[in-house]
Order: structure tokens, then sequence, then C-alpha cells
């Protein structure tokens, strides 16, 4: 009975995940899939595995997601599930587009039973262009998505009024090389409250902005609202709903911890007033959802302005060239040819006729075999 009890949390989590693929049992060890939501074209999505094991003994859990014919061809993560308990095993898809439709399930280095059946992300840059003449060219896609995720806390007006607001500045589009570019932001209402929200930072980071009211934000587990900060302060963005403005002694928490310093921003054509403070290499904004709903003075399209200059070198860097060029580690990531090619002739000829004629004149010569290796170890 006691055993029963120490599952039934696990069994809850189970039963009550929002499903995106159906649980499948392996042996003693239940697994379940929560794949991710929405479209977005940098950071991370996360695959959120719930593994329970329901047997007498400890079991290793290995899972292999494959797609074949992407730049991408394999994401793995492992872990160690104890009798009777229950883990949850993320595994991360960083912004290149994986097409995965199946996870295989390896049990204590086996493997096991049929692929759990997943649905693949809207996650990441399309690495091909399709030029209609019946092949692809790998290169980045001229698209780019952009979600904001809101907490099912933040009124579905609101979070619709910003859907609505944001998207009347996309449907443009700006001629490139490969056709036009086109911008695509949508909010994703959390089916949770933010208090369940995930604790990992990284799974943030594919959001353009987090939204969530004050109330719920002071609420939150030290956990949650760490992993908000850490996504906020590595270049993404955090709107506060509501509550006392932070001059007026809201927020005062956050505010003190990471020395937060709050500026007043208005617009007198649109009549809105907003506090703001950076933090890191990204932002936290505080606004009252009534001005957000009240569409002729929303301050939702000066942020979407303020939101992209923090999130836009991330939206950029599909790949560690791009990444270089933006950020450059080494002056030159190229190969020194020249000086390799000197350095090649230069041990040719010491290790070789040099080395020989040496060794000659003392009548040595079985002692080349150790001094070409030592040779080579100076060089």
């Amino acid at each position: 009975m006691s055993r029963l009890f120490r599952l039934l949390p696990a069994l809850l989590l189970i039963i009550g995940a929002p499903l995106l693929a159906s649980a499948q049992t392996y042996r003693d060890v239940n697994i379940r899939v929560s794949a991710p939501e929405g479209t977005s074209t940098y950071g991370y999505a996360t695959y959120r595995f719930t593994l329970l094991n329901t047997g007498t003994e400890d079991r290793t859990v290995r899972l292999v997601m494959v797609d074949d014919d992407g730049p991408i061809t394999t994401l793995s993560g492992s872990a160690t599930v104890p009798a009777g308990a229950s883990v949850e095993l993320p595994i991360y898809q960083p912004a290149i587009e994986f097409d995965a439709y199946a996870v295989a399930v390896f049990i204590d280095g086996r493997r096991v039973g049929d692929a759990i059946r997943v649905s693949p992300s809207r996650h990441g840059v399309e690495q091909y262009d399709d030029y209609g003449y019946g092949y692809r060219s790998w290169s980045r896609s001229v698209d780019t998505s952009h979600l904001v995720l809101a907490s099912n806390r933040v009124p579905a007006s609101t979070s619709g009024q910003i859907e609505e607001l944001i998207k009347d500045r996309s449907g443009s589009s700006s001629p490139s090389y490969y056709g036009s570019r086109t911008e695509n932001r949508t909010v994703l209402r959390s089916s949770l409250v933010a208090q369940a929200w995930p604790d990992d930072w990284l799974e943030y980071t594919r959001y353009l902005a987090l939204v969530v009211t004050a109330s719920e934000f002071e609420a939150l587990p030290s956990g949650v609202r760490d992993a908000l900060i850490g996504a906020t302060h590595a270049g993404g963005n955090l709107m506060i709903l509501d509550g006392p403005a932070p001059q007026q002694g809201g927020l005062a928490a956050i505010t003190e911890r990471f020395d937060l310093e709050w500026t007043t921003v208005s617009d007198p054509s649109r009549t809105f007033t907003l506090s703001s403070s950076s933090l890191g290499f990204g932002r936290v904004d505080w606004v009252s959802s009534r001005q957000i709903q009240d569409a002729s003075n929303s301050p939702t399209a000066f942020l979407f302005n303020t939101w992209s200059t923090t999130i836009g070198p991330r939206a950029e860097i599909s790949s560690l060239e791009i990444a270089d060029r933006a950020m450059p580690v080494v002056d030159d990531l190229g190969v020194p040819r020249r000086m390799t090619f000197v350095f090649l002739v230069v041990f040719a000829i010491l290790a070789g006729p040099v080395n020989l004629i040496l060794l000659a004149k003392t009548n040595r010569r079985t002692l080349l075999f150790v001094t070409a290796p030592l040779l080579g170890l100076f060089f």
C-alpha cells in the first residue's frame, strides 16, 4: 500500500499531462511524451518525456529520435529511473529543422518494443530552399517565426489583443536573394498556470517574450522564477502585467535582487506609459493590461520593436559560421595553409636527410627510429 501511495503523484502526472502522443509501456516503464507547441525559429524547443518505473528494479532508459533527411540526424537522452519513481527527461532541439516522427526506446542497453509516435515540432530554421526545379539547396530559410508565451492567468482578451497588434505589424515582406522574407508572429496561451511551468531556462529561449501577471510572478516557485529570469538575462523579454508599478513599490523583490533600474517610457502621441528595465541581454517591462486592451493607445507595437532588438541577434544566428561572424572569437577561422606547408617541408628535411646524415657520421643509423618520432613531437 505504501508503494502505491509513492506512485500516486507520478500516476496523476501521467494521466493529467497534455497529450501530443499516447503513453506506451515497455516492460515495467511507462513513457509519455509532450512535444513542443507553436512555431519559432530560434532558441531550443523541448520534447519532454515522463518516465514512470512501476517495477522493483532501477532502469536505465535511453530515447533516440532520428531524422535521416535533415541536417541534424539524431537527438537523444538518457536517464536512470529508480524503482517506483518518475523522472522527467527533456530532449532539446536547436533552432534547426528536425522532423522525427518516432522515438526508439532502449532499456538497460537493449532496444525494446515499437517506437513511440510523436508529432514533429514546427521549431527551427528550415535548412533548404526549394527552387522548383526538382532539387533543393541546403541553406538558411528566409522566414522568421516569433512566438510569445502567455500564462493562462493572462486574460484571453489581453493575449488576443497582443497577438492582433503584433500581427498588424507583420504581413509585410522584404526582398531577398531567395524571394520574399516574411515574419510570422503568434501568441501561445499556455494551458498551465505559470506556477506549473518548467524550471529550465533553456525551454524559454524559443520565445520572443514571456507574459505573466504581477500576482502570479510574485507567487512563482523559486525554480520557475529563476528560469524566467535566466531566459530574460540571455536575451529574452519578460512582460509583467498589472499590480503596482515598480516606481510605486511593485516588483520590489526582483528589483532588489537584480538591481534593476526602472525607467518610465511614454509616448504622448499614443498616450501610454510603461516601466522598463534592462536585465543582462534582455529586458523586463511592466504595463497594465487595461492599456494593452485599448487598441488605439496600446504600447504593444512599441514593445515589439524593443523586443526585436534584444532577440534579433539570436534570431539571425543559425550556424557556427554566422555566430563567429557576429561575435568573432578569433580573427580567422581558416587553416593557415602556407605556414602548415612550410612546417611540413622543414620537418621532412630535418627528419629525413639531415637526421640520416648526422646519424651516419656516428654510425648509429638505427637511432633514426628514435630521433624521427622525437622531432615529430617537437613539431
